[in-house]
């Protein structure tokens, strides 16, 4: 129940965030924002924290505020690039009516 809270949370100050940020509410909007990021990264979401530390910068770009991961992102973020960088998963493309060719793989 705690990580579900916790994740609706975060869902909840996105949209939050972006309701503050048209209203010109700017710092109001910086505020959800990063508690939304917080709960996100509590309730162990990732895609959810990152959709909402693009909703900050997107803020951000918007209001004319220049910023860097280092300045804005949380710590457990900023780690060195090698740990960032993986191997592209391998996968076949197909679409209905069409059958890959054996073999076929493509990386995405």
């Amino acid at each position: 129940m705690g990580r579900e809270l916790l994740g609706l949370i975060g869902e909840l100050a996105q949209i939050a965030g972006w309701v503050a940020s048209n209203a010109g509410e700017h710092a109001e909007a910086e505020r959800i924002y990063r508690l939304g990021i917080s709960a996100a990264r509590a309730a162990g979401d990732g895609v959810l924290s990152g959709n909402v530390a693009g909703s900050l910068a997107y803020h951000w770009s918007n209001t004319g505020r220049p910023a860097t991961p280092s300045t804005w992102l949380p710590p457990p973020w900023r780690r060195p690039v090698s740990v960032l960088r993986r191997k592209p998963a391998r996968c076949t493309w197909t679409w209905p009516g069409r059958t890959p060719a054996p073999g076929r793989t493509d990386q995405q």
